[in-house]
């Protein structure tokens, strides 16, 4: 193990706040990547320095390729949009999914329609009102714009979705 290693190893966080550059660049001596001719090196991996926000900002709007991979899961993320139902409607979804794993957007959409039905009058009329809000606010693009900022810059600016009760597989739905 080398002796920065070891260091990280041993001090813990105290040492990695301190060690503040990122280890996941490489460099490429046979074909001149990053620097040097060197051809006896071959690739090692280098450290490379923390990438500053205007550093980031600049490779997101110059760079297409960066671009495509900061706003490659938001953009799936919300390309379909998302239905508010209620905790009972999304059981009724989630049983469905079980069943039909592979079923395509536009089927489970239609089976969490028909589960809204059953619901109580009040409890339809909420979901309608905060889809309603959710529409008229713009919250999916702009959940859409947190989503990619927080990619860009590595914040967690899209944790809020757990408070609004959507969870790993449920596929296009929020509870309310």
């Amino acid at each position: 193990m080398a002796s920065w290693a070891k260091k990280l190893a041993i001090g813990g966080a105290d040492a990695m706040a301190k060690f503040r550059t990122r280890v996941d660049g490489w460099m490429n001596a046979m074909t001149g990547l990053a620097g040097g001719r060197d051809k006896t090196t071959y690739t090692r991996p280098v450290l490379d320095p923390i990438i500053s926000p205007l550093e980031l900002e600049a490779m997101y709007h110059s760079d297409d390729v960066a671009a495509r991979i900061v706003s490659a899961v938001p953009d799936e993320a919300f390309r379909e949009g998302f239905m508010v139902i209620s905790k009972s409607a999304q059981a009724e979804v989630n049983d469905f999914l079980e069943k039909n794993p592979h079923a395509d957007d536009s089927r489970i959409r239609t089976v969490a329609q028909a589960a809204m039905k059953k619901q109580s009058g009040t409890v339809q009329e909420q979901a309608n009102i905060l889809q309603k809000r959710v529409d008229e606010n713009g919250l999916a693009q702009k959940a859409r714009e947190a989503m990619t900022w927080g990619r860009l810059y590595g914040w967690a600016a899209s944790s809020w979705w757990p408070m609004m009760g959507v969870t790993r597989g449920s596929r296009s739905t929020a509870t309310t």
